[in-house]
């Protein structure tokens, strides 16, 4: 828990427990991510290989949001322009800010956060055991 406290600057006020989810919780991935196993690996001894072969599952990559966010909200504000010229009622940005706050939610609900969470717990196991110790079965 020390470890992770200190490579990602958590405040002390917060408690990180071993149920802490790395990517949904404390927001671990693409290059960070990969920095951090290596670390990890190299300051307690762990194979990490098993983790690396199903990396996918556990972490998104760098960036993966970005560009799909900007599309969405582009889309989301020239459908509002569009709402605004065939309905009225409300004025563009306001057509615009709704339908991102409905995508948004959908998102939520059904798309994100999909991947398997690697918690301390876990991390703290692998140390134990000297190698990633995770169940894998099938692909994903």
């Amino acid at each position: 828990m020390r470890f992770t406290a200190q490579h990602w600057r958590v405040r002390k006020n917060r408690k990180l427990t071993s149920d802490t989810r790395l990517a949904q919780d404390l927001g671990t991935d693409g290059d960070d991510a990969v920095e951090f196993f290596e670390k990890f690996g190299q300051e307690f001894g762990v194979d990490l290989y098993e983790l690396n072969a199903h990396w996918r599952q556990h972490f998104a990559p760098e960036g993966s949001g970005s560009l799909g966010a900007m599309v969405t909200i582009v889309l989301c504000i020239t459908a509002g322009f569009w709402l605004r010229d065939a309905i009225g009622i409300l004025p563009a940005w306001a057509w615009g800010i709704t339908l991102i706050v409905i995508v948004a939610a959908i998102h939520y609900r059904f798309v994100s956060d999909k991947t398997v969470p690697v918690t301390i717990g876990d991390l703290v196991e692998s140390a134990r055991l000297g190698r990633w110790n995770r169940p894998y079965f099938g692909s994903f």
